[in-house]
């Protein structure tokens, strides 16, 4: 015991030391029959000191043990979970490391979809597993069949490989797998960005002639059933059939879902996680894509060739001065790492998109949603001289969206008449480009380019949210949803308020009148804000009609 204390106590001193230190050589005099539990021993000693998984090399000579090297262990993303949880059961992490050590893309790669197998499957080959998930369909051999065959039935895209050209029908083909390449190959990268299964390096060649790929364990035809598990790097041949996990069904995510719900009811998230970890929550809740899901047949179709004017369409959007526009968000550039600034502006649109299409219906966008002006009238050089000073040959595109009259549509976000969000993105092509949708003649919808982030300003109600306080800004509107319990604390309907407010202001009850002045809807002379106004909206073009000026929207 006395050999094992020791042997604790020289591995935490040379935990301490700096990593150039670290990595010398450490010693203990053991017999090799006691290396097993001293070389566990050893472990718990570095995992506690790391607080992680960790992976060291050793060896043992003439009686001597030898540690060489201790590193974070590299892990798959269902791994890093497994650990992460086990680790906070354990005691080892608190609940915010645990928030912190979990991405996004594990809890995408956890409810990937899964093949059910069945007799008429038969395995052809192994690849390299590019992106998780699982997919069947036909087979189809070149962008165009994609685009042919993805119309009725789902088509998987198989190629020696693919290139950028190829784009149009990987976006429409259910799964890609490719002869060549590994997990840095075109294909794999786009299809993780896609959130689209992928299987790469299968060996196999194809046949022009006979328009037929041919593998190991037999042939495959142009439309014949096929099916990829991007997680493992197999496919198949036949039709399996497909399973989408449910993310209550995983103790592990139910336990990280509580735990985010528990550490924001506590305002306690991690100030540089917050977005990340609702974004998470949004993932368990509405699956991997959300409410962020771009049409890519639509905006194929109607992408813009080139930066200049849509036509008369869009002509009653007013543009903004473009040099002020760019010296005012270019106040707002994000530092060196922007990722939860990104999840904090994907949140804050989807999480709108989703509360006012649920209560005002996705085909009645001009009532609660537009773009400030053409973003494609925006587009600047981001040269030294712009101030924005990125690679040569890139542009920055200033984007800007507003949501109005939301609290006439949203009773817990009472005291919030607009949200405007203006964003900078860089683009290195024309494909990357945010554009208005020419089928919406009005203009009320944008269509997703890059989602390079580079400048974020969000204004609430005329008020520009410091950068600083960002985070808690959206916490504290997402709690909203889930935990603000204003009217019935209050006890007070939302029918009450608005047949106070429409009332002459000296009739209002004193207690109806404190609370709509807390909530900003009445000024302390008791005047009625523009936040009071659009509360009071009418619901009918009819009625907006009959106003005098144009109240909340």
């Amino acid at each position: 015991m006395e050999r094992v204390r020791d042997l604790k106590r020289r591995a935490v001193c040379a935990l301490r030391q700096p990593p150039s230190v670290r990595v010398r050589r450490y010693v203990s005099i053991m017999e090799p029959k006691d290396l097993i539990p001293q070389l566990r021993d050893l472990s718990e000693v570095i995992e506690s000191h790391y607080k992680d998984m960790c992976d060291f090399e050793f060896t043992v000579q003439e009686g001597k043990f030898y540690l060489l090297n201790a590193r974070i262990g590299k892990r798959k993303p269902q791994a890093a979970l497994r650990i992460a949880t086990d680790m906070f059961l354990e005691g080892k992490i608190s609940a915010k490391t645990l928030v912190r050590r979990i991405d996004p893309d594990q809890i995408r790669d956890s409810l990937a979809p899964v093949l059910v197998m069945n007799s008429t499957v038969r395995e052809l080959g192994n690849g390299v597993p590019a992106s998780s998930g699982a997919a069947a369909g036909v087979a189809v051999f070149s962008a165009g069949s994609a685009l042919e065959l993805g119309k009725t039935r789902p088509a998987i895209l198989l190629r020696p490989e693919v290139v950028p050209d190829d784009i149009h029908g990987m976006e429409v083909a259910v799964g890609i797998a490719t002869f060549q390449g590994g997990m840095t190959s075109h294909a794999a990268l786009v299809c993780r960005g896609m959130g689209k299964p992928c299987v790469t390096g299968l060996g196999w060649s194809f046949n022009p002639a006979r328009t037929r790929v041919i593998t190991p364990r037999g042939n495959i035809r142009e439309g014949g059933p096929i099916a990829i598990d991007g997680s493992s790097g197999v496919v198949y041949a036949g039709r399996p059939g497909i399973r989408e996990p449910k993310a209550f069904e995983n103790d592990r995510l139910l336990l990280l879902f509580r735990l985010i719900d528990a550490l924001s009811a506590e305002n306690e998230l991690p100030d540089d996680h917050i977005g990340k970890s609702w974004r998470i929550r949004d993932l368990m809740l509405y699956g991997p894509w959300g409410w962020n899901r771009p049409d890519p047949n639509h905006r194929l179709k109607h992408r813009p060739v080139g930066v200049g004017s849509q036509g008369k369409a869009f002509a009653q959007i007013r543009q903004p001065d473009v040099r002020h526009l760019a010296l005012e968000l270019s106040s707002f550039r994000l530092g060196d790492d922007p990722s939860d600034t990104v999840e904090i502006w994907i949140g804050l649109r989807s999480y709108l998109l989703r509360l006012l299409s649920k209560n005002v219906g996705l085909g009645r966008h001009p009532e609660f949603r537009r773009p400030l002006f053409d973003p494609c009238e925006t587009v600047i050089s981001a040269t030294k001289s712009s101030g924005w000073g990125f690679k040569q040959g890139s542009r920055i595109q200033l984007v800007g969206e507003e949501f109005f009259s939301i609290n006439f549509h949203v009773p817990e976000l009472i005291d919030i008449a607009t949200i405007r969000i203006y964003w900078a993105v860089q683009c290195d092509s024309d494909a990357e480009l945010w554009c208005l949708d020419p089928a919406n003649p009005r203009g009320e919808t944008l269509l997703q380019g890059s989602w390079d982030l580079k400048a974020l300003k969000v204004v609430v109600n005329d008020a520009t949210v410091p950068q600083t306080v960002l985070g808690t800004f959206y916490n504290a509107l997402r709690r909203r949803e889930y935990y603000w319990d204003w009217y019935r604390a209050n006890n007070i309907s939302r029918r009450e308020i608005i047949d106070a407010l429409k009332k002459p202001h000296a009739v209002i009850p004193p207690g109806i009148r404190d609370l709509v002045r807390r909530a900003g809807l009445l000024s302390d002379t008791n005047v009625i804000t523009g936040v009071g106004e659009s509360l009071l909206r009418p619901s009918s073009a009819a009625e907006r009609a009959r106003l005098p000026v144009r109240v909340g929207w």
